[in-house]
């Protein structure tokens, strides 16, 4: 009998030995293919390609650790999240009440985990130039893409005869080449303040912007609490910062419950830190086109990355300096222990809201340390692969 124990000890050995080397940090698989870290970004103009490109950036100090795919849209990121394609997702608020939380016990709600709040998604409506459109209700065709779940839903909303017919296209570069070809309609989107894809179709044609009145917000506000009032700056060239404000819902930065909680907690430590190296460093940006006379004034609240980004490459050299190092002082983070230990976060609850942590924008807090401006803990490690 002895033998036979001694024959299978080292055979239990070995088995072991796998056994703890398969299941060691360095061994963990994001999802089955063992690939880098993915972001689904959204359509190649979009904000949410730019903002994923940031992230990745962020993230990982060289760029093969980490890469963005173009995705049609909210719903295939949804998609490659719930099946592990993508590890992280940018998506609206809306969307995420509306695909999400729906059911609460669907095994996409039970797997997927809410990490930072990136700014808000602004509403926008414009029309041509010399068009009869005055004011919303003047409007009965309004062109949106098929994957901005957040700029239908407002334009149902207010759209209280029924009268709107809306003209779905597959991407946002066909949505503005046929507001600019057939001039007999509205175009309405979702961007960032300021808003790049104005400035970008204000080069094919004359365009004028449709606001929304403020009883017109409160009732889409009203009807869907995802959706809020933001001021936007009208123009960072502009010496009065003139500000309007706009409907807006939060973008939110997802991933799975794949994704183990120790490398959770080193990217969300990789973002806080470049998240506060602007406040150290954003005064040699003075000079920059969006900066303009900023070395006075506080970081804006809402302030574009995509736009942000596209001034950036202007002004220095791609590879002059990294870019992690130009995070807009915007990001509200939002890793507190809870979020992190299991499951989902419903967005609509009263501990999410309480839990979002604002940037302070003042110069005041310039020199401070990051333990004073950083009041969320690391995440706990509570998260395995499966």
């Amino acid at each position: 009998m002895m033998k036979k124990n001694n024959f299978y000890l080292p055979l239990f050995l070995v088995a072991l030995f796998l056994s703890l080397n398969c299941t060691s940090k360095d061994k963990i698989s994001f999802h089955k293919r063992n690939q880098k870290i993915k972001v689904a970004g959204g359509d190649i103009y979009s904000f949410s390609i730019g903002l994923s490109a940031l992230m990745c950036q962020i993230i990982s100090e060289e760029n093969d650790q980490c890469q963005t795919e173009a995705t049609s849209g909210v719903s295939e990121n949804i998609r490659r999240i719930q099946e592990r394609e993508n590890d992280f997702a940018i998506v609206p608020e809306y969307a995420l009440k509306k695909y999400f939380y729906a059911d609460k016990t669907s095994y996409l709600n039970l797997t997927l985990r809410s990490l930072l709040s990136l700014g808000h998604s602004s509403f926008y409506i414009i029309v041509p130039k010399g068009t009869r459109y005055k004011k919303f209700d003047d409007l009965d065709q309004i062109g949106i893409e098929q994957s901005d779940t957040s700029g239908q839903k407002i334009v149902k909303i207010l759209d209280k005869s029924n009268k709107i017919r809306m003209l779905k296209t597959e991407g946002i570069l066909k949505s503005v080449e046929d507001f600019c070809q057939k001039h007999d309609h509205a175009l309405a989107f979702m961007d960032t303040a300021p808003s790049f894809l104005i400035s970008f179709i204000k080069k094919a044609c004359p365009i004028r912007e449709i606001r929304l009145s403020e009883s017109e917000m409160n009732r889409v506000i009203h009807q869907e609490s995802s959706f809020r009032k933001v001021s936007d700056i009208l123009s960072f060239k502009d010496t009065q910062r003139k500000t309007i404000e706009r409907l807006a819902t939060r973008l939110i930065f997802i991933t799975h419950d794949a994704i183990p909680g120790d490398v959770i907690k080193n990217i969300l430590s990789e973002i806080q830190e470049n998240f506060f190296f602007i406040k150290a460093y954003h005064l040699s940006l003075r000079n920059l086109v969006f900066i303009g006379c900023f070395k006075d004034m506080p970081i804006p609240r809402h302030i574009g990355v995509s736009w942000f980004l596209q001034n950036i490459a202007k002004e220095i050299g791609s590879s002059a300096v990294p870019i992690s190092q130009y995070i807009p002082q915007t990001l509200d983070v939002v890793a507190t222990k809870s979020q992190l230990e299991k499951g989902s976060l419903a967005l609509t609850s009263l501990e999410f809201n309480n839990n979002i942590v604002t940037a302070t924008k003042t110069q005041n807090t310039l020199g401070k340390s990051q333990t004073n401006n950083n009041p969320n803990p690391a995440p706990k490690e509570t998260e395995t692969t499966q």
